[in-house]
């Protein structure tokens, strides 16, 4: 009896401290990477702590030896891309190979995007027109790119798309979900919302880095959606 008591002391305190430490242990699955060094292998499987509140067995990591990762259901299929403007993480229940200026408007069904855009690249141009749409308090900087004049000025729209509904986390951090059929920030990075499919995401400007996400999946998997969506937001984004 006395052992029980132990063990189940023991066992508590293995839980509170996994809980402190940030969630729940899940898999990370290593990606395939192709750019402009050349490809990059998979890095090894590993394991990392995550706060996910539903179907924690079903959902891990994946992520590219460099750059952002990303939750998305276990057993799918992802692939990176990368330049000296930033990079793209694809992941996908089917294979796929994509290259660098893939389209992914032949992609039907489920698709989950991440993609960084570096503010000090050639990347500043893709990141600021993000951050023309949603951020009107970094407005500065999105008017300091405009002035080299290296891209039309036109390029930049000073409002969110239509279809968009937003949700403010801060002046740099913003959610979106645009429902099936509309046209919406997720149609930058190619996910675009299918019958029947909305997409969901959320873009993040801090650190020199303009992140967003876009997340494509049946509703059947709205919570699923919603724990990718968090977990970008709560990432440590940055070069």
């Amino acid at each position: 009896m006395r052992l029980s008591i132990i063990l189940c002391v023991l066992l508590g305190l293995a839980s509170l401290a996994q809980a402190q430490e940030g969630g729940q242990r899940v898999t990370v699955t290593g990606c395939p990477a192709d750019g402009q060094t050349g490809s990059i292998a998979a890095p090894p499987p590993s394991s990392a702590m995550a706060p996910i509140a539903t179907r924690v067995g079903a959902l891990g990591f994946y992520r590219a030896s460099e750059g952002e990762r990303i939750l998305a259901p276990r057993g799918w299929h992802c692939f990176s891309v990368y330049g000296a403007n930033g990079r793209t993480l694809f992941v996908t229940p089917q294979t796929v190979q994509l290259g660098v200026g893939s389209k992914l408007s032949t992609i039907t069904g489920p698709l989950i995007v991440v993609s960084e855009s570096y503010t000090d690249t050639s990347g500043r141009f893709a990141a600021a027109q993000v951050v023309a749409r949603l951020f009107p308090k970094l407005r500065g900087y999105v008017q300091d790119v405009m002035s080299e004049g290296l891209v039309p000025q036109e390029d930049f729209v000073f409002r969110p798309y239509p279809a968009d509904k937003l949700t403010y986390h801060g002046d740099d951090v913003a959610e979106f979900a645009t429902a099936s059929g509309g046209k919406g920030l997720g149609d930058d990075l190619g996910v675009v919302a299918e019958d029947g499919m909305a997409v969901r995401g959320a873009a993040v400007a801090i650190n020199g880095v303009v992140v967003v996400a876009a997340v494509r999946l049946s509703p059947d998997m709205n919570d699923i959606s919603t724990e990718i969506v968090r977990q970008v937001m709560r990432e440590p984004h940055g070069r």
